[in-house]
């Protein structure tokens, strides 16, 4: 909560703004008497820390929205109790995570230059205003507030300068069959401008995604790793080798 005389940088305030002006369009979105949604647990995609990732979840929201709408949606969605937000995409290899199997393996080739476009165009969680550089490659921003670091711009992008510049995943315009080969770059759009599927993106699961310490896995805590273990001992195995003794239990 911010009070009387608390100051509030311009990052923070920009972002402020964002989430408000998506809730504002959650009123579009959302009967009065419906606060939350859930998620179809079927089409969520989990990036395990013991694969490598960083244990968040991921989901295509097969439902045409534009980017306010998307990210006020993907702020009442919840998966196993955590709520969303529209995916930030901090490294090279979660943007390969999204694309081989969150929106990648949807993609569909309709005929010689036809784009089914609400799923090779989908929004994620990324934003610019147009006096916040000196060039459209600078001022981006996550919704989150995370730093903002990696890119995976398609070439020649991002090239536009609207009053809000937004992110969704693109394709490459090249190759020869199909025409349009989705690639996991990203392209700058206005947010108004179409209307498109999108990925939300879970902070943690439900459960533990994986111990740090000993304590973790002792007095029954090897449990609660979603059969990750078979036993304690398989467990601290885990631990005390940072992972290279790979788990055994039935879900590893």
């Amino acid at each position: 909560m911010y009070t009387t005389g608390t100051k509030i940088s311009l990052p923070a305030l920009s972002r402020l703004l964002v989430i408000v002006a998506a809730m504002a369009f959650a009123t579009l979105l959302v009967p009065n008497s419906v606060a939350t949604a859930s998620s179809d647990s079927a089409t969520v995609k989990c990036w395990a820390v013991v694969d490598g990732g960083n244990g968040h979840c991921y989901e295509l929201i097969e439902t045409a929205k534009n980017w306010y709408d998307a990210e006020a949606y993907a702020q009442i969605v919840s998966h196993d109790g955590v709520y969303g937000h529209l995916a930030t995409i901090t490294s090279d290899a979660e943007n390969d995570f999204i694309h081989d199997n969150v929106v990648g393996y949807q993609d569909e080739y309709l005929g010689a230059g036809t784009l089914d476009v609400p799923r090779a165009f989908a929004w994620f969680g990324g934003f610019r205003h147009k006096d916040s550089g000196a060039t459209s490659a600078d001022g981006w921003q996550w919704v989150t507030g995370e730093t903002w670091g990696d890119t995976n711009w398609s070439p020649g992008e991002p090239n536009n300068n609207f009053a809000l510049n937004v992110t969704e995943f693109f394709h490459d315009g090249h190759g020869t069959s199909p025409l349009y080969i989705y690639d996991g770059a990203w392209n700058d759009q206005n947010p108004t401008a179409a209307t498109q599927y999108f990925v939300v993106e879970y902070d943690q699961y439900g459960a533990p995604v994986a111990p740090t310490s000993k304590s973790d896995c002792k007095k029954g805590g090897w449990e609660d790793y979603d059969g990750l273990f078979k036993n304690q001992g398989d467990c601290v195995s885990y631990v005390v080798t940072g992972g290279k003794n790979p788990p055994s239990g039935p879900n590893s």
